[in-house]
């Protein structure tokens, strides 16, 4: 049984309900009790003070200041309290003071402020995440929709579905810069040969990244970056290639929430959508009076009056050296006249590879260390401390190919072995080393 001396404070008393015990009822107004028997039919009675439940043990009972409801009170169940002396107590506290920034270091009362500020910076800053998501998302539907797609209620190919990626762009330093949205085809539901035929697209090779910058730094030339915007969307499909896609969420056009998108480019996640841009930028290039270097299809060069114009295209970005300013802003004005692109500059940043170009001395420096963070984040090693030798010797046996006498693998080692990204993480090691 629980009885409250005080609203919230409550404390447990057992309480045995017998034949000649008599049981409380609160009484609203007053605390105090009468007696009544557990034989007799007890009232309903509704209290908003607090209620004393009593038994054959004496317990104190505070009475109320306001005693003209009260019940009397059977003497033999009070406790009397001793009465003080006026000359002994004490009118304040004689406990030692504590200091109150004492008091608040101790339970952290003064985190209080800066724990509230994070935590509304973090609201703020979720808010325009939300925001710039949103943006990104109309911007890249509504390319879509002025560059290649049109709605149509009547399919004559089955129908593809698409997902939203969001993707944060980075600088050199690691810092992010750019929130990027990408409504891509699933092309795993593509099947060759009725939805797409070829695939393969060239892409840049990284000896021929360092040799243009071997170039320009011994040379003084100028190095430049161009980005092209959703680059894919300006590769035609083939006639007999025009896909179907269901409109993204949240981007339905009312009214017709059955029609679908006809594709006549290509799109993120298509099979051929890399290939058909790549044509696209080939032709474009020919006719802008560039050759193509035989050792690397991805190189071109040109030689006019402006200057001497080398560029390295890899997929939509294009690494530009030229041996004056005014021959590579014309390659950007060609440029601009057909795509949007973003002018990035003096290149600093491209492929995962820092650049830093020292003109006075002639030196271009490049690293990548931003790249090498961002997958030591990935593969989950970031807390790991380096040695010398980071793989321990004794466990070079077990990393032989197994002879057919060998023991098979238990169950839980092939699980183990099966969760682990081995053919990403050498691949993205293979990369740093060929890059740097």
């Amino acid at each position: 049984m629980s009885h409250s001396l005080f609203p919230g404070h409550v404390i447990d008393i057992p309480v045995t309900v017998d034949s000649d015990i008599t049981m409380p009822v609160p009484i609203s107004g007053s605390f105090s009790h009468k007696h009544t028997s557990v034989q007799d039919e007890e009232e309903p009675v509704t209290s908003d003070s607090s209620q004393v439940w009593t038994n054959d043990t004496k317990v104190p009972v505070l009475l109320p200041y306001n005693l003209t409801d009260a019940v009397p009170v059977p003497a033999d169940d009070i406790v009397p309290v001793p009465a003080l002396d006026a000359d002994t107590v004490p009118w304040h506290s004689t406990r030692a003071h504590v200091p109150s920034s004492r008091v608040a270091e101790t339970l952290g009362l003064q985190q209080i402020p800066r724990i509230a500020q994070a935590v509304a910076e973090s609201h703020k800053a979720g808010r325009r995440l939300k925001e710039q998501c949103a943006q990104a998302k109309f911007d890249q539907c509504q390319q879509v929709l002025d560059n290649c797609a049109s709605l149509m209620n009547d399919p004559a190919s089955k129908v593809l579905r698409g997902k939203w990626v969001l993707l944060l762009k980075r600088d050199e330093h690691g810092n992010p810069v750019q929130h990027k949205a990408r409504f891509i085809v699933k092309g795993f539901e593509q099947v060759f040969g009725q939805d797409y035929v070829d695939t393969t697209s060239p892409t840049t090779r990284m000896e021929s990244i360092c040799l243009l910058l071997n170039i320009a730094a011994t040379k003084d030339w100028d190095i430049q970056q161009i980005d092209i915007k959703t680059a894919f969307l300006y590769g035609l499909l083939p006639a007999d290639e025009a896909q179907y896609l269901e409109q993204p969420e949240s981007f339905v056009e009312l009214g017709k929430e059955d029609w679908v998108w006809c594709l006549q480019c290509g799109l993120y996640g298509m099979k051929q959508s890399s290939r058909i841009w790549n044509k696209t930028m080939h032709k474009a290039m020919l006719n802008w009076g560039f050759k193509r270097l035989h050792a690397d299809p991805c190189v071109y060069y040109r030689v006019n009056a402006l200057g001497t114009v080398l560029s390295a295209v890899h997929v939509d970005n294009f690494l530009i050296v030229s041996s004056l300013p005014k021959a590579s802003q014309s390659f950007k004005e060609e440029l601009k006249s057909l795509w949007t692109i973003s002018d990035l500059g003096e290149a600093c940043f491209c492929m995962g590879i820092a650049i830093s170009h020292d003109r006075a001395n002639r030196l271009v420096s490049i690293s990548q260390t931003a790249l090498i963070d961002r997958i030591i984040q990935q593969f989950g090693q970031a807390d790991t401390d380096p040695i010398s030798t980071p793989m321990d010797p004794s466990v070079a046996k077990s990393l032989t190919c197994p002879s057919p006498s060998d023991p098979p693998l238990s169950d839980s080692d092939s699980h183990e072995l099966a969760c682990i990204p081995y053919h990403s993480l050498v691949s993205s090691l293979m990369y740093l080393a060929i890059g740097t």
